[in-house]
């Protein structure tokens, strides 16, 4: 029996190429979700990109015009730039990294301040060379490293009251600095995740505009509930969702190590800093990098 091969629309391409690009699942991931292989789906997403670059370059007449004017200013200045045509070609894309390695400083034609005027970048820029960490840093980024093994869900923010506890008198700036320069990004809920399926319907709220004079029913306030599923939030993307848990058994065991954690450990910002431990009397602020003594976290188990 003769097979027809199965054809796509262009917006389920589109569609599928975008969260390729959004990098949220892996393409192995995206093949399972949409039921195609995954090869396809990365010559959609190479497409869509290309697509896309494609329509910055042929866009922005009003900047290619610009450009060209800019480079008859500097010619007429100095006739031997015309060449300049051939040297700074698509260079309102490329990186200054990239723009600082097409200098040639011995080009016969140009001169390094040429260059670098046609390059759009300043000569200060190309002499620049980078300074490296000092040794305090380089220390600093190898404890941000480890702590994030431990909490890949760890943000600036939560990193730098870590290692405060930890005795560091270190700011959410630097830190966010040196987690950007090695890449680390916390594996937590992203924005917009909550967003419905344009096909699903609403439906109205039937709130709306009506007086709320006395309680719903004597179970207590409607606050009560954004504590705990802001708890039960922590607890998904901090444990359960990180880990491949196979049993019962295993949860259960996950679970309590996550409890102890987050009661003896985990510093809360509505906490002023401080571990629920602390807040609540039943330890003083401690002095072992952040952390209870492991006897009385023991002691308190028991």
């Amino acid at each position: 029996m003769k097979t027809t091969r199965k054809r796509y629309s262009a917006e389920f391409k589109a569609k599928v190429a975008m969260e390729a690009i959004r990098g949220d699942l892996t393409l192995a991931e995206l093949a399972a979700k949409h039921g195609v292989h995954h090869t396809m789906i990365g010559a959609w997403k190479r497409q869509a990109m290309d697509g896309m670059a494609s329509l910055f370059d042929g866009g922005d007449q009003a900047a290619k015009a610009c450009n060209e004017a800019e480079i008859e200013k500097i010619a007429r200045q100095d006739p031997r730039l015309l060449v300049g045509r051939d040297f700074c070609t698509s260079l309102r894309s490329m990186s200054m990294d990239r723009r600082r390695k097409m200098v040639e400083p011995d080009n016969p034609d140009l001169s390094i301040a040429a260059q670098c005027r046609l390059l759009s970048i300043s000569r200060s820029g190309y002499y620049y060379a980078p300074v490296p960490e000092n040794g305090a840093t380089l220390a600093l980024m190898a404890l941000i490293d480890q702590v994030f093994m431990d909490c890949p869900w760890y943000g600036s923010r939560q990193m730098a009251r870590h290692l405060q506890r930890m005795g560091h008198a270190v700011g959410r700036r630097r830190v966010r600095r040196l987690m950007a320069k090695m890449g680390l990004t916390a594996i937590y809920q992203r924005p917009r995740t909550s967003d419905p399926h344009p096909e699903h319907r609403i439906y109205p709220y039937l709130l709306r505009d009506l007086a709320i004079t006395q309680p719903r029913d004597g179970r207590g306030r409607w606050m009560d509930n954004v504590f705990i599923e802001r708890l039960w939030r922590s607890v998904k993307y901090e444990c359960v969702y990180l880990h491949a848990f196979e049993t019962g058994s295993e949860l259960r065991a996950g679970l309590a190590r996550w409890f102890t954690y987050y009661n003896h450990h985990r510093p809360h910002s509505a906490l002023a800093g401080r571990t629920p431990t602390e807040a609540y009397g039943q330890i003083g602020p401690s002095d072992h990098g952040g952390h209870a003594p492991h006897d009385l976290m023991a002691k308190l188990a028991a």
